[in-house]
């Protein structure tokens, strides 16, 4: 309870690019027990992300309880997150100083070398053998496609592959439509509890945040 003329703590926003991180973001919230106090949100890709962390500062709501989760297959240093922020043209000739405030709040997952985050889980399931877990099972059941096999109706043949297979095995276990990110959420929880080493690599810059933040 709080004290009279208190105001309780702005809740903690974390902002993944897209369904699966945001699924990742929530497991790992769910075993700080951290989810039910935190606003879990997709920014919608890389290129967005700057635009909106630096349209927060100059509406002065970019706080310390905000945070940017980058896939992390295309590795950014720090010196990069200035340049971007310079690069996203919403405030015009930023300071170092501005560039350092939004900079900050910028995190990534540690995937391995040329790996994308979608297709490095997906392959993390194919890997295993038991064919009874249907988790297992709907991974090993996705179609094969190569750049020249994608379906002619599909535009961005790369992001087609970057993606289909790991949502062709949420179909496979029945999930389709708005509850296919329950269909996420568990191939997510199946990934941490079946290799959790490649799990605690994957996050560990997310469990890091947590742990000094919340």
């Amino acid at each position: 309870m709080l004290l009279e003329g208190t105001e309780a703590p702005e809740q903690v926003k974390m902002l993944g690019e897209d369904i699966m991180s945001k699924s990742i973001l929530m497991e790992v919230l769910r075993q700080h027990n951290k989810l039910t106090s935190t606003d879990v949100r997709i920014f919608g890709g890389y290129n967005t992300a700057f635009k909106l962390a630096s349209s927060l500062s100059e509406l002065g709501e970019l706080n310390n309880n905000i945070v940017f989760v980058l896939d992390g297959d295309v590795v950014i240093s720090y010196d990069e997150k200035l340049q971007e922020v310079e690069n996203a043209h919403i405030i015009e000739h930023p300071t170092q100083q501005q560039k350092e405030d939004i900079a900050k709040h910028f995190i990534q997952y540690n995937l391995p070398s040329g790996e994308k985050l979608d297709s490095y889980i997906y392959n993390m399931l194919k890997s295993e053998s038991d064919m009874e877990d249907s988790i297992v099972a709907a991974a090993n059941g996705v179609t094969e496609y190569t750049i020249d096999t994608v379906p002619a109706k599909i535009q961005d043949k790369d992001r087609f592959l970057e993606h289909y297979k790991i949502q062709e095995t949420v179909t496979n276990l029945g999930y389709k439509g708005e509850d296919m990110k329950i269909g996420y959420q568990k191939i997510i929880e199946h990934f941490a509890a079946k290799h959790a080493q490649e799990w605690n690599d994957l996050t560990r810059d997310v469990q890091q945040w947590i742990n000094r933040n919340m």
